[in-house]
């Protein structure tokens, strides 16, 4: 009897150790994941180029009626169907207005409590508490996720994997479970993530994958059909958004074959940066009519091998096949598979992200067990050195997100030979009446690529409007021997005092 009860006082014991180790690691999680990030409430709103303009500029926003949510809930958005984040940040106007630090301050608990879900649903898979932590911190304070907190309009990320993750663990408790209310809940879950940003619809993949490596063995496909059935519709309202503004884009490169080998070289280049995050830029530029050169049909043939060799070996692997293929999976909409308006912006690796900070945290485990006991130590302890080395470079690197001009340095800096960064820069500056730094902004454009046609279309407009009418009109001159059949050929036509040249002679 005594024994009995002493085993009973044990199990209480171990129970209560275990519930201090969640909430002490699920705590760490949060203020780690705050404190890195805290600083970018002092960001403004970044809308040259970065689209932050669709908060400030929307004019259901401001109002706070049924009629206004209604509008927001069935509108295409620019190219996006987006009605849960919209409807979002119509319920915050009431508290915040267009205060900036309101808004980054809900994108950082957002980000931070993603990161906690992420632990929650890693946790049975890993069954250990550090090594749950360590991918959670590592997906939390990486210096790629900087674009998805710091920009405002973001919050569509950031909702979306939030809530993706709530899908995620409610299907992992229904099928630990079999409780139709998990089930119910994973769903609504989906749709709602769907609904803040729609390219989370490749989550029945994933379930697939899911069940296919945790599950049996093999994937089971009738419990995934109402998921299918969401993101197809998701799917269709995404396309007829794009279709609705025109952002349906041409093949990158001029071709399909070209088009894909750019892609590669793109998603090569972001798998470099998750390993080491050192060059990161706001936007990325890729020079035109190289599209099939060595690197870019080196970086396909990795890929791919890279791919098919954990698909080969996934019995053996089983960690480095799930790791690279929900990297695969929840990259697919974002992969300009079919083509997007930018090849390789850090926010679309903000869920695949996940896939190789696992991947990061159970090689670490797998070293440590090969190690002599006395020193498996260094395992936790080189996971601890590389979650403060990201969180250093994402600390230092905040300040590049501070505002238009800040991010469209970085973009210059890190694209020195792209007359398109360069203009940008200008842009930002002519728009905040700097007119000695956006004249020289838009010299460098002419200088780094000649042959480009727009830095000179801007530098006509600037001198116009301030008072220099003979470099007006060289700069008119040179833009439209770049590019006669402009739209604005008869704005430039009319610097030069000529009649606009018709595009039938």
């Amino acid at each position: 009897m005594a024994q009995s009860a002493h085993g009973m006082l044990e199990t209480r014991a171990n129970a209560a150790a275990s519930v201090a180790r969640t909430a002490t690691a699920l705590i760490l999680t949060a203020v780690v994941t705050v404190a890195v990030f805290l600083p970018t409430r002092h960001n403004g709103f970044l809308e040259a180029g970065f689209d932050d303009q669709l908060i400030t500029d929307d004019p259901d926003i401001p109002h706070l009626d049924a009629a206004r949510a209604w509008s927001l809930a069935t509108s295409f958005r620019h190219a996006n169907y987006v009605p849960l984040t919209m409807l979002s940040f119509q319920l915050q106007y009431p508290l915040s207005g267009f205060r900036p630090a309101h808004y980054h301050l809900v994108n950082i608990f957002l980000h931070a409590a993603t990161a906690v879900l992420l632990w929650l649903f890693l946790r049975p898979l890993v069954r250990s508490v550090w090594l749950a932590t360590l991918a959670a911190l590592i997906f939390a304070v990486h210096p790629m996720q900087l674009e998805a907190v710091s920009l405002a309009i973001q919050r569509k990320t950031l909702l979306s994997g939030l809530l993706l993750f709530v899908a995620l663990i409610a299907y992992q408790r229904w099928r630990a479970h079999r409780s139709r209310v998990a089930y119910g809940v994973s769903l609504l879950a989906f749709v709602s993530a769907a609904a803040a940003k729609p390219t989370v619809v490749t989550l029945p993949l994933v379930l697939l994958l899911y069940d296919a490596v945790f599950v049996g063995g093999r994937p089971r496909l009738l419990d995934k059909l109402p998921y299918f059935a969401v993101a197809g519709i998701f799917s269709l309202a995404a396309t007829a958004a794009s279709h609705a503004v025109g952002a349906i884009y041409p093949p990158h490169g001029g071709s399909w074959v070209g088009h894909v080998l750019v892609a590669a070289r793109a998603m090569a280049d972001c798998c470099a940066a998750l390993v080491l995050p050192v060059a990161l830029s706001p936007v990325y530029y890729y020079r035109a009519g190289t599209q099939y050169g060595p690197l870019n049909v080196l970086a396909l043939a990795a890929l791919v091998l890279l791919v098919g060799l954990v698909t080969a070996r996934r019995r053996q692997y089983p960690w480095a096949f799930f790791c690279v293929w929900w990297f695969a999976l929840t990259i697919l909409p974002q992969s300009n598979v079919f083509p997007l308006a930018q090849l390789r912006p850090d926010r679309y690796a903000y869920l695949s992200l996940v896939g190789f900070a696992l991947g990061v945290a159970v090689a670490l485990d797998h070293l440590a067990r090969r190690l002599p006991r006395r020193w498996r130590f260094t395992s936790p302890l080189g996971g601890a050195l590389y979650v403060a080395l990201l969180a250093t470079l994402t600390a230092n690197s905040i300040a590049v997100w501070r505002d238009d001009v800040s991010a469209w340095q970085r973009v210059v800096a890190r694209n020195a030979w792209c007359a398109v960064a360069h203009m940008m820069l200008g842009r930002v500056y002519d728009a905040r009446g700097d007119v000695a730094h956006a004249e020289h902004a838009y010299l460098d454009a002419t200088r780094v690529q000649p042959s480009v046609a727009e830095p000179y279309l801007h530098l006509a407009r600037l001198y116009a409007a301030h008072g220099g009418p003979d470099r007006a009109r060289d700069a008119a001159q040179r833009f439209l021997d770049r590019a006669p059949d402009h739209p604005a050929r008869a704005e430039m036509s009319r610097l030069l005092g000529t009649e606009a040249i018709s595009t039938t002679q």
